[in-house]
């Protein structure tokens, strides 16, 4: 699908099952640069972003503290700047975020 429609779009697999097309810059990395600089006036550096599927590869590019879920595939999770020891089903963002993070 990729090949077919080019530069024209984006394409990806969220699930085995889900086929993903976007416009080219319509993924979440876009999404997250746009909030983070022109919204919040800060840098890739300031941001945290999870996730464990295809569909977050642009994110998990972006973001400085990048975070693959437990259930992310090997490609996914060489994208990423940390690990969690559990999935997103195992509330894997809390455990990530309480065990990385200093609550005062």
């Amino acid at each position: 699908m990729q090949s077919l429609l080019g530069d024209k779009a984006s394409v990806c697999f969220s699930k085995p099952y889900f086929l993903e097309i976007l416009p080219p810059d319509g993924g979440k990395g876009n999404a997250l640069r746009h909030l983070t600089e022109k919204v919040l006036g800060l840098s890739a550096d300031d941001v945290a972003c999870f996730g464990d599927s295809f569909n977050d590869k642009t994110m998990l590019e972006y973001a400085f503290n990048s975070v693959a879920m437990l259930n992310a595939s090997d490609e996914i999770k060489a994208l990423a700047r940390f690990s969690t020891k559990f999935s997103n089903n195992e509330d894997g963002v809390a455990k990530f975020l309480e065990e990385n993070l200093i609550f005062n």
